[in-house]
């Protein structure tokens, strides 16, 4: 998969560039910190959606490789399509922000 990044706006109007893979709760707006997750003990750390062990970066690799949403529902019975869909908001997110 290509690098994935996303703005994030901190304080003050700064902001920052994350990959998606490096991502962070901190690094992403409040307004998905409801969908995803984030502990140490976890995959490494890794951006997940929250309340399963499938992170980010492998909806988002699914997802490019022409995955439909509803086939990785059935592929990862911890997740369901608003999940799914939330990640794919993420990603719009990133890059819109990056235009």
């Amino acid at each position: 998969m290509g690098r994935i990044t996303c703005f994030a706006v901190l304080g003050r109007g700064k902001q920052i560039v994350v990959a998606l893979s490096h991502m962070n709760l901190g690094n992403i707006p409040v307004t998905f910190h409801d969908w995803f997750e984030q502990t140490p003990e976890v995959l490494g750390g890794k951006l997940r959606v929250r309340g399963s062990r499938v992170s980010v970066e492998q909806v988002l690799e699914l997802l490019e490789a022409g995955v439909a949403p509803a086939d990785i529902v059935k592929s990862f019975p911890s997740l369901d399509l608003p999940s799914v869909i939330a990640v794919e908001r993420l990603a719009a997110h990133c890059a819109l922000a990056m235009l």
